[in-house]
C-alpha cells in the first residue's frame, strides 16, 4: 500500500475496518533493532502511509503509535551505530510530524524527551534528516 496507488483510500479503510491498525502497531514493540531492522522500517513506512489520511490519525493514536514510535527513536539513539539507522529515523520523524496534529501527540513526544534527540538531529550532517527533525521541532513548538 503506497500513497501513490489508485486504491490507496480503499486500502486504508479496509485496514481500519478489519482492526489492522492495532496489529500493525504491535510490530513496533519489543523488537531487537539490529535483528528486525527491515520489519521495523517497513512497519514505520506503512504507518507513515496510513497517517496521510487525517481520518485514520485518531485510530492510529488510540493504538499508542506515538508512544511506540518515540520508544523506537530512543532505542535508535541508544544504539552503537546510529548512522546505520538514518533511513528509518527519517521515516519515523515524518510519521511523527503527521501524528503531531492529534491533540495528545505533542505531550507524548515531550514526555519521552524526544525533543533532545530531535535538536541533535536538526544539526545532523544528513540534510534530509536535519530538515525532517527541524520540521517536527517547529510543529512541537507551535501552539
Amino acid at each position: 500500500m503506497t500513497a501513490r496507488h489508485d486504491l490507496e483510500d480503499q486500502a486504508r479503510e479496509i485496514i481500519r475496518k478489519s482492526y489492522g491498525i492495532g496489529n500493525i502497531i504491535k510490530f513496533l514493540g519489543d523488537k531487537n533493532l539490529r535483528d528486525h531492522f527491515g520489519v521495523l522500517k517497513a512497519t514505520v513506512g506503512l504507518i507513515k502511509n496510513l497517517t496521510t489520511s487525517q481520518a485514520l490519525i485518531p485510530y492510529i493514536c488510540e493504538q499508542n503509535a506515538v508512544r511506540r514510535l518515540c520508544e523506537l527513536m530512543l532505542n535508535i539513539d541508544r544504539s552503537q551505530d546510529k548512522s546505520k539507522y538514518d533511513s528509518i529515523l527519517e521515516i519515523l520523524i515524518g510519521t511523527l510530524t503527521n501524528l503531531v496534529q492529534y491533540s495528545t501527540s505533542k505531550s507524548i513526544i515531550r514526555e519521552h524527551n524526544c525533543t533532545n534527540i530531535l535538536s541533535r538531529l536538526s544539526q545532523s550532517p544528513s540534510s534530509s534528516l536535519q530538515q525532517s527533525a527541524s520540521v517536527l521541532l517547529r510543529e512541537l513548538n507551535s501552539e
